[in-house]
């Protein structure tokens, strides 16, 4: 998501800058002025590259850290859900995919099968998360 916001803020901010500099700062109107057009881009560019830097840094500094944050909650209900898929084929034919939950503190956790046969209600769960970013890495049944 971060790219696609610096990208969009990049063609936005490079058209608004260079028109506004057409308009109100170029001296021969008819002429247009790469060189200026240009550095335009290029200014814009770079804050664009630092938008995504700043959007995505604490992952890289999970990613460089490399550490993890455990917290072992207790599981509190499971369930299974069958949801239609559209499969892509000649006949645009219905497909279905089993989707796993459990249901910890009120929230709904897609998990894998393996998982979900493997635990009942009650088990502790160890979920582990980055810890700048709290993003969720992985949960298992505690043993």
């Amino acid at each position: 998501m971060g790219i696609s916001i610096s990208i969009m803020a990049f063609m936005f901010v490079t058209l608004i800058g260079v028109t506004v500099y057409e308009m109100l700062f170029d001296v021969d109107r008819t002429a247009l002025n790469s060189k200026m057009d240009i550095l335009i881009a290029v200014g814009v560019l770079l804050f664009a590259v630092l938008l995504q830097f700043l959007i995505n840094y604490k992952y890289y500094s999970d990613l460089r850290n490399n550490e993890k944050v455990l917290q072992t909650k207790i599981l509190a209900d499971k369930s299974k859900s069958i949801d239609p898929v559209s499969l892509k084929g000649a006949n645009f034919s219905k497909g279905y995919i089993n989707r796993f939950e459990f249901i910890v503190d009120n929230i709904k956790f897609r998990v894998d099968e393996e998982l979900y046969k493997s635990s009942e209600e009650g088990d502790k769960l160890i979920f582990s998360y980055a810890p700048k970013s709290k993003y969720l890495l992985n949960i298992e049944k505690s043993k």
